[in-house]
């Protein structure tokens, strides 16, 4: 039985490391000033990404009619859902916009923050029974302006922002920029269908990926919207083990979207130069491995990997065993081996290592990144083992003496 031949890592094929000179901030300005004025030649608001620019949960009605939505209108914060009259926004607005089945959109951050203030000057008059419930619904819009996204409090400029681009002479965080970039107008009597509009918008997507049909490891819609479901269940109390919960939740969110973000199949370019994904070239198959050169500068180390084409939103996922610089010091090449992993991807259920030998016959570029890590956060409880707290009729204690716990303080 002869020994199987050593991997060798190809010189002459390797082109040269495309290495910017310029700052990563740098880079992304000129890339999103491009894409701005791509939106103003054309004279209409650009897509950012094809998925959905804001989590949404399958409850919630795609076209946002049953969202409510607030804003202020001469000092005064106000509310209103699509075809309703507009009335002053109360607290009880609020806690009823965050409950189960509903979402609350204030316009911009500014009143996201005044919503929190409204629920915090309501508390030294509430009653006992209602406090907890202002309490709740108080940290959830802690929560929710601090996570990279919520699907129950969706800032609507920041999620037209993560969806689009507008042009480069109008303001995004402004509501009106949007609404004119669009062509829309705004009624007096029933303005909140215009913001159910601008909302329908960010939701809307040719791509079905928005689902909760696979398990979390294998959909990072599902991951996100499992991890913010932990972390309500952990806002009617604030001590040290919810406020952990809430941490693990935002923590897990960030993976998902992230994950999100470096496979769309428009907004996976801006990653490329943010460097969070790697373009590569398939060069040559050795059995169960392909050798690829980095086009651009790698941030992978081995270890599982993400593997997709420009051409759709799924990604395939496969192992980097090998990442080394080629024997003329020129470029990086990567060792790449079939993996067992699913695919995400329900539009062309292909795997990692198949899109590499796919690419390596029709000569065609991939890109690689880090493989997140997609499972949703747990619930953490403070006990001494991190399980739930016995009953106090079943814990063990020590009966101790009093003169020997004073001896001992």
């Amino acid at each position: 039985m002869s020994s199987p031949q050593p991997i060798s890592v190809p010189v002459l094929a390797a082109p040269v490391l495309s290495v910017p000179a310029e700052s990563t901030r740098d880079r992304l300005a000129a890339h999103d000033g491009a894409m701005q004025a791509e939106a103003a030649h054309l004279g209409h608001p650009l897509e950012r990404m094809m998925q959905p620019g804001a989590l949404r949960r399958i409850s919630v009605d795609p076209s946002a009619v049953d969202v409510t939505f607030f804003w202020e209108r001469s000092g005064k914060l106000v509310c209103a859902e699509a075809g309703s009259p507009v009335r002053k926004a109360t607290p009880g607005d609020v806690v009823r916009s965050l409950s189960v089945g509903g979402t609350c959109s204030p316009v911009n951050r500014v009143v996201a923050t005044k919503l929190a203030g409204l629920l915090k000057s309501a508390l030294p008059s509430a009653d006992a029974l209602i406090k907890p419930t202002l309490m709740a619904s108080l940290r959830m819009i802690r929560f929710a302006t601090g996570a990279t996204a919520s699907s129950r409090l969706v800032v609507l400029t920041d999620a037209l922002a993560n969806k689009f681009y507008l042009p480069t002479s109008t303001r995004p965080a402004i509501l009106t920029s949007w609404v004119k970039a669009f062509g829309l107008s705004v009624s007096p009597t029933d303005p909140a269908h215009t913001m159910a509009i601008l909302l329908a918008k960010v939701w809307d997507s040719p791509l079905i990926t928005n689902d909760l049909t696979g398990t979390g490891a294998e959909n990072p819609w599902r991951a996100a919207l499992k991890s913010e479901e932990t972390a309500e269940s952990a806002f009617v109390y604030g001590g040290a083990g919810d406020q952990s919960t809430q941490f693990g939740a935002a923590t897990a969110i960030s993976e998902a979207w992230g994950a999100i973000e470096r496979v769309d199949p428009l907004l996976r370019h801006r990653c490329v130069v943010a460097g969070s994904v790697t373009r590569i070239r398939a060069v040559r198959r050795h059995g169960v491995t392909i050798i690829a050169d980095a086009i651009t500068a790698p941030r992978v180390k081995e270890g599982g990997i993400m593997v997709t084409a420009a051409d759709h939103v799924g990604y395939g996922k496969t192992a980097l065993e090998l990442l080394a610089y080629t024997a003329d010091q020129t470029g990086i090449s990567m060792v790449l081996a079939e993996s067992t992993a699913k695919s995400y991807s329900g539009v062309t259920k292909r795997g990692g290592f198949t899109a590499l030998v796919d690419s390596l016959n029709n000569k065609y570029d991939l890109m690689v990144s880090a493989e997140p890590f997609l499972a949703a956060a747990r619930k953490i409880h403070p006990g001494r083992w991190g399980a739930p707290s016995l009953p106090e009729t079943e814990r063990i204690v020590r009966d101790v003496p009093l003169h020997v716990m004073l001896a001992g303080a």
